[in-house]
């Protein structure tokens, strides 16, 4: 397979895969462009490095980061039915830069959760990470990733995450 065709080929199954993600998860394309996915959306189980994890804006990713990958990451949180419950909010963050140490004020996923009136409806926790363009930086966006977790099946998530957290 020549350069092309192959390339041609790859694009021709990324385009597949995606169709065959929105099909899965239609209420999710109104949070992206879809012809900007770096790669085609993935979909995990909820794990504790998510749980810890914080969103970030572009204005803080270009104040306090020193690289070219500028961006944002932002998460939602969905039921079974793809209504969204609410967002991961992320107000601010400073950082001491000789210990490499930062204050963050804002939320991570877990604490988005308790904040919650029933977590126990959330089935997606949904992180979309957008890459803007170095070159114009504000509002440019360039590649988008998305990527689906999924609640723990079997156990409810209220349990899970006492077990998880507790």
């Amino acid at each position: 397979m020549t350069g092309c065709h192959k390339e041609n080929a790859m694009k021709n199954a990324m385009y597949a895969r995606t169709k065959s993600f929105f099909k899965e998860f239609p209420f999710l394309k109104k949070y992206i462009e879809v012809n900007l996915l770096g790669e085609k959306p993935r979909v995990e189980r909820v794990d504790l490095e998510l749980l810890d994890s914080y969103p970030y804006t572009a204005k803080w990713y270009m104040k306090y980061e020193s690289s070219v990958s500028v961006g944002s990451e932002r998460f939602f949180l969905f039921d079974s039915e793809g209504r969204n419950l609410g967002k991961v909010e992320q107000k601010d963050f400073k950082k001491f830069y000789f210990f490499k140490t930062g204050n963050i004020s804002g939320e991570t996923v877990y604490q988005a959760l308790q904040r919650l009136e029933n977590p126990e409806k959330v089935k997606y926790i949904v992180g979309i990470k957008d890459f803007l363009d170095p070159d114009k930086w504000k509002d440019t966006i360039i590649k988008t990733y998305m990527i689906v977790y999924k609640t723990p099946a079997g156990i409810p998530f209220s349990q899970w995450l006492s077990q998880i957290k507790g």
